[in-house]
């Protein structure tokens, strides 16, 4: 995440399709950009090391590229402007940050193998569900490219029934 990807005004933050890495020395390619890279070639004999090189960073899926707001709770929005305030950027690794939530969940004596930053994304997704959060707006928000998550998390948090229930029952 880059400040640049921030629009301030609307509070969100816009994840592009493509951001070329330079988190590597003096801007260049990252090794993790740079291994991942060189997978891509050897498993694609259409695309050279530099091509695959080239296509670093972009997110997961098609839908990863999407808008992020954070201006619907006043503590996200602190946290944001904190955060921007010190960096322009997220200064760490994919590695880094799996080894600080598996720490944090250490020394909170929780089993780190069932707490890492994917299963933290899959609370966040349960908890907007819970709240109510459409299917769309959940699919959305999330990036993911199937409307069928979207689905299952809201199935199985029962929060669109709770929320139906709560709009029919609200004057009694």
């Amino acid at each position: 995440m880059k400040e640049s990807w921030v629009d301030w005004d609307r509070q969100q933050i816009n994840i592009p399709r493509h951001d070329r890495c330079d988190f590597g020395k003096n801007g260049g390619y990252c090794g993790y950009c740079e291994q991942q890279a060189r997978l891509a070639a050897k498993c694609n004999e259409d695309l050279s090391f530099d091509e695959a090189l080239e296509d670093r960073w972009q997110p997961k899926t098609t839908t990863g590229a999407r808008a992020v707001p954070f201006g619907w709770n006043d503590e996200i929005v602190s946290v944001v402007e904190a955060f921007f305030e010190i960096y322009d950027r997220w200064p760490r690794s994919r590695a880094v940050v799996n080894r600080r939530v598996t720490k944090v969940a250490e020394e909170a004596g929780m089993k780190s193998d069932e707490v890492y930053p994917h299963a933290l994304r899959a609370t966040a997704g349960t908890h907007h569900a819970y709240r109510g959060l459409s299917t769309l707006a959940l699919q959305s928000l999330m990036g993911w490219e199937r409307i069928d998550t979207a689905r299952k998390y809201l199935r199985v948090s029962g929060g669109a029934t709770a929320k139906a229930l709560e709009e029919v029952y609200e004057d009694d």
